[in-house]
């Protein structure tokens, strides 16, 4: 039995870094300034990392991270990204068996440009991520110490279903909501 089973999203992240991104003060913009390339151009990337993101996969490689024997729960397309991801999470000694995979569904994938003072714009793709539901549940083998909710793309009644279910089973939860769920 798991120590830990994280809830949520499963990301293929790839990290660009290039000292020729551009931050341009505006005040149009939301956040007070824009990551700037030259439309039409080929940019130069200086550093490259592919990497797992999501919230469910990110914490699941921390708390492996840290000695803790941990499980995840998500949704992953049949694609290279899936699989992929499931490479890099068995390495960290994650137990990827609560995964669900989607037959010709496409993996949630984020380009992050980062520039060189490390401020970044994050392009995102939430594939079979964002249609997370009941379902994807492995509810007979939630069994753990702790469970870790992320993000369920503002699916309230699920996070809520999740929490009661963890409680009947005596399981602590943590829950990291999203944006959606915030709001």
């Amino acid at each position: 039995m798991p120590n830990v089973i994280t809830i949520g999203a499963a990301t293929r992240d790839v990290f660009m870094v290039s000292k020729n991104f551009r931050i341009m003060p505006s005040a149009k913009s939301k956040t007070g300034a824009y990551e700037c390339v030259a439309l039409g151009s080929k940019i130069e990337v200086d550093q490259m990392v592919l990497t797992t993101g999501g919230g469910a996969t990110n914490a699941a490689a921390t708390f492996a991270s840290l000695g803790l024997d941990t499980a995840t729960v998500a949704r992953i397309g049949s694609d290279s990204p899936g699989r992929g991801l499931i490479d890099e999470l068995r390495q960290n000694k994650i137990n990827t068996d609560l995964i669900k995979t989607v037959r010709n569904g496409e993996t949630a994938y984020s380009v992050i440009l980062t520039a060189p003072t490390g401020e970044r714009a994050v392009l995102v793709r939430r594939g079979v991520s964002a249609t997370f539901s009941e379902k994807d549940i492995p509810w007979n083998k939630l069994k753990s110490d702790w469970l870790y909710l992320t993000s369920l793309g503002g699916n309230l009644a699920l996070a809520k279903k999740i929490i009661k279910t963890a409680h009947q089973k005596n399981i602590q939860v943590a829950y990291n909501p999203g944006m959606k769920e915030i709001e």
